[in-house]
């Protein structure tokens, strides 16, 4: 496969190519952009073709960040590095000939898992004082307690499921 096969006619700079994509890079941010940014692992070794990643983000540094720690994390693989030349701004082609990865839905993912992390935390700080110092329930603040739980359990299942559907994209 050739290096420019199915690239977005959009240039991105290969100022990393040279150089680790932690050193000086430029901070230039804006609105939101996808890339698809193409990560060589240790399966290189193994003859295996790169991984490619369609992230969401407002930078080429924070796109390559994304696609680069993604991968790490994923495949257990410190030994990995992003392909410039082979990564660009957009997504690839419907008819690219390869496979890759959308990770564009992992920002709904934290803000969700955000909103749930709240959400629990509000439903303790409400239920502290129907618990005795061990963490029970006091026996007279049981029904108080299973009506506050009732408020609580419908909201925090649907937020429980939104938050399982964007797990995938971890």
């Amino acid at each position: 496969m050739s290096n420019g096969e199915c690239r977005s006619q959009s240039a991105v700079s290969e100022v990393f190519d040279c150089r680790p994509f932690y050193c000086d890079v430029s901070k230039d941010r804006g609105e939101r952009r996808d890339f698809t940014v193409t990560v060589a692992g240790s399966e290189r070794h193994d003859g295996e073709l790169p991984y490619r990643y369609v992230v969401s983000a407002e930078s080429q540094a924070e796109a390559w960040t994304t696609g680069l720690t993604t991968h790490m994390r994923r495949n257990t693989d410190v030994d990995c590095y992003v392909v410039g030349s082979m990564s660009f701004e957009g997504v690839p082609d419907a008819n690219c000939g390869y496979n890759w990865i959308d990770l564009r839905q992992q920002d709904r993912f934290w803000a969700v898992l955000q909103e749930l992390r709240d959400y629990v935390k509000r439903f303790n700080d409400e239920r502290a004082p129907y618990l005795d110092e061990d963490g029970y329930i006091k026996d007279e603040s049981q029904a108080d307690h299973d009506h506050l739980l009732a408020d609580f359990e419908s909201e925090g299942f649907e937020k429980a499921s939104d938050l399982a559907d964007y797990a995938e994209f971890l």
